[in-house]
């Protein structure tokens, strides 16, 4: 009812209705949005394991001080 009085939109309903009604244009639209859904959800899991990553090397930087730390000690107690 709105696109009546605006040709812009009229012809942007018509283009609309033929596009969903075309089976191929629906599955390819279908298809398109499977994929970005997939391509959020890897994006989502590598930053995931970024995190895990930058955490995991934080704990081993750490521990190779501690590491040093504990072999300054023992090289003064010699």
């Amino acid at each position: 009812m709105i696109a009546k009085n605006n040709e812009i939109l009229t012809s942007a309903s018509k283009s609309l209705y033929e596009y969903n009604s075309d089976w191929l244009v629906r599955e390819r639209c279908r298809a398109r949005e499977d994929f970005e859904c997939h391509e959020r959800s890897m994006q989502k899991q590598l930053a995931e394991k970024d995190n895990t990553i930058a955490e995991q090397s934080k704990i081993i930087a750490e521990n190779e001080l501690r590491i040093r730390e504990l072999e300054a000690m023992l090289k003064k107690q010699k």
